[in-house]
């Protein structure tokens, strides 16, 4: 069965607004993934949106497979192209243990700050030609909204369900497919998971060190101190400064270690943490 036809079938997915990625049209960037795929045997795909984080696509994923569809936005040029042209050198499963980039693979750009992750397929394809129908689908988080995408949140984990009666269903009903991935997995001893322990296909990114994001990898749970900012300016120092106590208070709240509130911060900001920041309005 063409990939395309096993995304369509399948009950959940990730659906993404294509757009132009820090210079290069969506061609560019196609051929080059496709490239890694069949060089390589995997190739990482940037991915921003809040809509569609690790813990978010590992649940599409279980038990799996699971499928991107990449969609064209309402209106031609309607997805606002990002610029953001850092390169990602290693990646991480856990944050922990960081690993080199495949030899052979393209570059991995986006903005590499602390709550960069990729989706990992393994297949993608563009020879397609299909549209799809958004209001068969819902938000995956709250199945009982639909699916919706807006400037800063162009991706998101979807469900099969009949949303055409819902009166906050998106105006745009019926988009073309330009392209779909097939997200990377494995078996390990008779079950279906995905590359990591954590059974995450979204995988941590880091590129040339952040020095913010290198102040804030050294916090442990030992203490509710400030990194080391010697090396730091005012402004990333006053940045360090500011995310840790917003982590340290939150880490009080909810019964959290220091460090998981860190991690969780960096997922729940991640739309925030663009350098455009979202604002209303469908792509």
């Amino acid at each position: 069965m063409p990939l395309v036809d096993e995304e369509l079938a399948a009950s959940g997915c990730v659906i993404s607004v294509m757009g132009a990625h820090a210079g290069e049209d969506a061609d560019v960037i196609f051929g080059r993934k496709i490239d890694d795929c069949e060089t390589v045997g995997r190739t990482f795909w940037v991915a921003k949106s809040a809509k569609a984080r690790p813990p978010q696509v590992q649940a599409i994923c279980n038990p799996g497979p699971g499928y991107v569809i990449f969609v064209e936005p309402v209106t031609p040029g309607g997805a606002r192209p990002t610029t953001e042209s850092d390169s990602a050198t290693e990646y991480s499963p856990n944050r922990t243990e960081w690993l080199a980039l495949p030899n052979g693979i393209g570059p991995v750009t986006g903005q590499m700050d602390g709550a960069a992750t990729a989706l990992v397929f393994d297949r993608l394809t563009i020879d397609v030609d299909r549209t799809i129908d958004l209001w068969a689908y819902a938000d995956a988080a709250d199945p009982d909204r639909p699916l919706k995408f807006a400037l800063g949140l162009s991706a998101a984990c979807a469900m099969r369900k009949d949303t055409s009666a819902h009166p906050q269903r998106m105006k745009s009903r019926y988009r073309r497919v330009v392209a779909v991935g097939g997200l990377r997995i494995r078996t390990v001893s008779g079950c279906t998971r995905s590359l990591t322990s954590a059974s995450l296909v979204s995988l941590c990114l880091r590129g040339t060190p952040d020095p913010v994001a290198r102040a804030l990898s050294t916090v442990t749970d030992q203490a509710f101190v400030v990194p080391d900012t010697a090396e730091l300016t005012d402004a990333e120092t006053a940045e360090v400064e500011r995310i840790i106590e917003e982590v340290a208070t939150r880490s009080f709240r909810n019964g959290m270690s220091l460090t998981a509130a860190l991690v969780a911060f960096g997922g729940l900001t991640s739309a925030a943490l663009v350098k455009n920041p979202p604002h209303a309005g469908e792509t």
